[in-house]
């Protein structure tokens, strides 16, 4: 592997590669395969995967290989590996393709019986290979006895990636271009670059934020929001979830959906203002914007999910004791204790069960922010802007709205024309 006169002038020869896998290029010769193209001099041999295999020989098509006699529960997903959940006696042995340093996700098996093995040590209860460093071609072994089983384990592999001020690393080689503040993460080739500071975003925080065009940090401006189906885009990147034909408009943060005729919600996501669902829903009922299970019957299970933000008017509430419970968000509202003025949230579900026991009268209750009165004849309450003048009073919630108790000479449903059964001019 050496040429010159020797002792004192040998030079190390260039690396050729062989298909020998105890080959370590101490001589020059250096296990490459798979159409590797080897590289190096004596000693310090490399080998150049092609697309599609990797490790240092290129021995490898996958980062972590699965085998065994009872997989189970046993997985891999790109640099991680698994077994969540997990059987009785499962057998599984993980391959790994390249060194790297493992992170422990989660780990969780049962006392000493459960083991997962990395090199001579064993790992099991809370107790994982965090930080322990694992070479190309190490086997990773785990066993479960058949006793008990427990949550399991979750673990990638992988140096931790290392923050770079150049634009050309790609984190390919573990070096990830993460300026402006940006927090490095992730290890081996899947790094991130998180929590820019103020202004920066992109996933090197070179950038204007997701959903923002410009020059960062202060000359970033909100784009036109883009309709998805995905059901958690809120508008923060300027992706919003908004379906059935919805006419998505607005600007990243404040993204908005109209709805064609049918639907409603902030994402015409429904269809009515109030659905039920449940296993037995007995005299549970929806009417509009409200809901109600009037005389009740026993074992009733009901769900209300409303379609838009608004304020709980208690019409009636009367349930027996704490057995026949309502539950809206954390808090259960029972007996002669309804949920008055409590504010619900666009798709919140509120829950009704009663235990069989006794029964009572039960609840009727309605969705709505209180109606607001307006001097303008336009508003007609759809948007809980009300027209209502000359002393009427406001009442109602969301959409349902009157004007009543008008002054002396005046009536009608704003308190604008006579009185119902006078013709003229008022008062």
């Amino acid at each position: 592997g050496y040429s010159g006169t020797p002792p004192d002038n040998c030079s190390p020869d260039p690396c050729q590669a062989t298909s020998n896998s105890t080959d370590d290029g101490s001589d020059g010769n250096f296990y490459c395969i798979n159409g590797g193209d080897v590289g190096g001099t004596t000693g310090s041999c490399t080998c150049t995967c092609q697309s599609g295999f990797l490790g240092p020989s290129c021995n490898f098509d996958t980062f972590i290989s699965l085998s065994g006699n009872n997989t189970g529960q046993c997985a891999v997903n790109g640099t991680c590996f698994s077994s969540l959940e997990y059987e009785e006696n499962e057998e599984c042995t993980f391959t790994v393709s390249e060194r790297g340093m493992l992170d422990v996700i989660s780990f969780n098996t049962y006392d000493g019986s459960d083991v997962l093995t990395v090199g001579e040590e064993q790992y099991f209860s809370g107790n994982g290979p965090q930080n322990v460093t694992v070479t190309a071609g190490e086997k990773i072994n785990w066993s479960s006895n058949g006793l008990l089983t427990a949550t399991g384990f979750e673990i990638c592999v992988g140096d931790p990636c290392v923050a770079s001020s150049s634009p050309l690393d790609d984190g390919s080689d573990g070096n990830f271009y993460c300026v402006n503040g940006g927090i490095i993460g992730g290890r081996g080739s899947s790094c991130t670059c998180t929590s820019c500071n103020t202004g920066f975003g992109g996933p090197n925080c070179a950038s204007c934020p997701t959903g923002y065009s410009g020059t960062p940090p202060d000359n970033c401006s909100p784009d036109p929001c883009q309709a998805t189906s995905n059901s958690t885009d809120d508008g923060s990147d300027g992706n919003f979830y908004c379906i059935n034909g919805g006419d998505v408009g607005g600007t990243t943060g404040s993204c908005t959906c109209t709805c064609q005729s049918g639907f409603l919600g902030p994402s015409c996501n429904f269809d009515t203002f109030i659905s039920l669902s449940g296993n037995n829903t007995g005299q549970c009922a929806v009417n509009g914007t409200c809901f109600s299970s009037l005389e009740y019957e026993e074992n009733e299970e009901c769900t209300f999910t409303v379609s838009e933000r608004g304020m709980l008017d208690v019409i009636s509430f009367n349930t027996y004791d704490g057995s026949d419970v309502l539950t809206v968000g954390e808090e259960q509202y029972f007996s002669g204790n309804g949920p008055q003025n409590v504010t619900v949230t666009a798709g919140e579900k509120i829950n009704w069960s009663s235990n069989g026991l006794l029964t009572a009268t039960g609840f009727e209750i309605c969705v709505g922010d209180p109606c607001v009165a307006s001097s303008s004849p336009l508003d007609d309450g759809s948007d809980g802007n009300f027209y209502c003048v000359n002393g009427g009073i406001i009442g109602g919630r969301g959409s349902s709205c009157t004007c009543t108790s008008c002054n002396t000479g005046f009536g009608g449903p704003n308190c604008a024309s006579c009185p119902t059964g006078y013709s003229g001019t008022p008062p």
